[in-house]
């Protein structure tokens, strides 16, 4: 995998799809920085990283499929990537938080981004962005973070862990090793426990008995039905 660090942009996953469109790098490509000063996550929401001490990494990868389920699939994948770099480093108690947060017990630790490029319709490729925090160890309280720094008292070097991430992920997605559910499952958080959910305006509390086969949470309300949503329609509200 071709493997490029820039000193700074405002949003990896932006770059890099703009050097593919142009032709200066094909599938698949990697792109990292340790100062994003633009970062997304999910629902446009940003992603804040204090310059110099995270990874902000992203992929441009072939089309994996427009199905929930092969989505979802190449999510268990990238997923594993990811608990496999923070496991190697010592990180204890993470876990996945429905639907693409990484977690090191109740803060996050990692995110990742799944976006599809569609041309007349179709989809021609595939961006994957990964914020991980490495070094930093000042959080905003609303963000509930934390960092492999804060919770091994170690400092790590990014650059290391920008290969090794690729490498996996190559591994895993590329070579396509399969992540069965009951694998996710495993590493689902708060799996079998009862939260707090919104579903539009209604606030509503489930069991989250895991995840179906189109990565949707399945749920056992208060009352004792079984319940079924996209992440596009539910979100697990924060303890």
């Amino acid at each position: 995998m071709n493997i490029i660090k820039v000193d700074a942009t405002n949003s990896t996953s932006t770059l890099i799809a703009s050097l593919f469109r142009s032709g200066v790098i094909a599938i698949p490509s990697a792109l990292y920085t340790i100062d994003q000063t633009g970062g997304r996550g999910r629902l446009e929401r940003p992603w804040n990283s204090e310059p110099g001490k995270n990874l902000t990494i992203s992929y441009v990868l072939p089309d994996f499929g427009s199905s929930p389920k092969s989505v979802f699939r190449a999510m268990r994948q990238i997923t594993w990537s990811v608990l496999e770099i923070l496991e190697t480093a010592g990180i204890l108690d993470i876990s996945v938080k429905w639907p693409n947060d990484i977690m090191a017990g109740d803060r996050k630790i990692a995110g990742i981004l799944i976006e599809r490029s569609l041309r007349q319709g179709k989809s021609s490729f595939v961006i994957v962005g990964v914020g991980l925090n490495v070094n930093q160890v000042s959080f905003k309280d609303e963000f509930k973070a934390t960092s492999m720094c804060e919770l091994t008292q170690k400092v790590f070097e990014i650059d290391p862990l920008a290969y090794r991430l690729s490498d996996s992920i190559a591994n895993h997605l590329l070579q396509d090793q399969e992540i069965t559910i009951d694998q996710f499952h495993s590493k689902l958080y708060g799996i079998r426990q009862m939260h707090r959910w919104q579903l539009g305006d209604q606030i509503f509390e489930a069991t989250l008995l895991g995840l179906n086969k189109d990565g949707s949470a399945l749920l056992c309300s208060s009352e004792g039905k079984t319940l079924s949503f996209t992440s596009e329609e539910i979100r697990m509200l924060r303890v």
